[in-house]
């Protein structure tokens, strides 16, 4: 199989950088998209070439395709993935993989049931900054990790801006990314999570303002993460995204205040994307274009991807973990 034919189903925001990415990948054929917003779909499948379907199910019904990346709203995912294992399409899936456990597991089923390959996409595995730290790890260049700090904050106009509280929420959309990472840094599993959060400034729309996390995994690591997306409307950058992973023999730091790049013109200070799904010369590249491109190469060669329906699971238990201690205002063993 040189060439993969695919669908994108939920054309929103990632979906359409999904679905644009696919058509100019050497390897992979846009087929069709779907999609409820009957004007967004009228548009992208104009601006793509391909065909549109109101009802994903009439997507999966295609032959030609092979695989499906699927971008519509969290509390959606377990219908259309299982939809598509049973059509026999293998599955990309936005983080999280699901809302809750029990739907993650039974995406997993699914694609087990009908030896279909499920990847989540994970974004930040595919950042070479995230994966260069993973590499000094593994090459014991900084010794036996000792404790993890995380911090994910952004702007205002950027989440609550772009979603309702009934469709996600701070703990699953955001810090969803560095529970994946820490836990893929850690190589160990979680025994106790205690959170904080505090809400000022989204109490209207539902939403937390900020949290604050520890984890304990069961090698002794300890790991402490913050989050919020309550930063002004006019703040310094779009994503203040910083980690710094401490060992026995080193320490490692990552920093993407904003992709290390700013214009201020008549516009204003803009900080255009330089590392997720940046345009370079007509073509999207950065970390989206990394992943999809994985993804295509595990289906073409049979391997498995690097984020599997487990780690995305493992991700979403942790985040239930953190939302349960908010609410009990204890820690919670996992």
């Amino acid at each position: 199989m040189d060439q993969l034919g695919m669908g994108v189903i939920g054309i929103g925001f990632m979906g359409s950088l999904h679905a644009r990415v696919y058509s100019e990948l050497p390897n992979t054929r846009l087929v069709a998209i779907a999609d409820v917003n009957k004007d967004r779909l009228t548009e992208t499948s104009e601006r793509l070439g391909v065909p549109g379907y109101v009802d994903y199910n009439q997507l999966l019904k295609l032959s030609e395709i092979d695989a499906v990346s699927i971008c519509v709203f969290d509390t959606l995912h377990t219908p259309v993935a299982v939809a598509a294992a049973e059509s026999n399409k293998h599955l990309l899936i936005e983080k999280p993989i699901a809302i809750k456990i029990q739907e993650a597991e039974t995406i997993i089923r699914a694609a087990q049931d009908h030896g279909v390959k499920l990847m989540v996409g994970h974004l930040l595995r595919f950042d070479p900054q995230y994966s260069q730290v993973k590499k000094a790890i593994l090459s014991g260049e900084l010794g036996k990790l000792v404790y993890l700090c995380s911090r994910r904050n952004s702007p205002i106009t950027e989440g609550p801006a772009r979603y309702r509280a009934s469709d996600t929420s701070l703990t699953f959309h955001v810090a969803v990314h560095d529970l994946d990472l820490i836990r893929w840094y850690v190589e160990s599993e979680v025994e106790r999570v205690y959170a904080e959060s505090t809400t000022k400034v989204l109490k209207n729309k539902g939403f937390q303002d900020v949290v604050l996390a520890t984890l304990k995994f069961k090698n002794g690591t300890i790991a402490s993460l913050e989050y919020s997306w309550i930063l002004p409307e006019k703040s310094a950058t779009k994503l203040d995204a910083r980690m710094e992973v401490v060992g026995t023999a080193g320490v490692a730091y990552i920093e993407t205040f904003h992709g290390g790049l700013s214009i201020c013109g008549r516009r204003g200070v803009l900080y255009p994307d330089t590392v997720n799904w940046p345009e370079v010369h007509g073509q999207i590249v950065g970390n989206l274009r990394e992943e999809l491109m994985h993804f295509v190469k595990c289906i073409i060669n049979d391997r498995a991807p690097l984020v599997s329906g487990e780690d995305g699971t493992e991700a979403v238990k942790l985040a239930f973990a953190i939302s349960r201690s908010i609410a009990e205002k204890r820690p919670i063993t996992v």
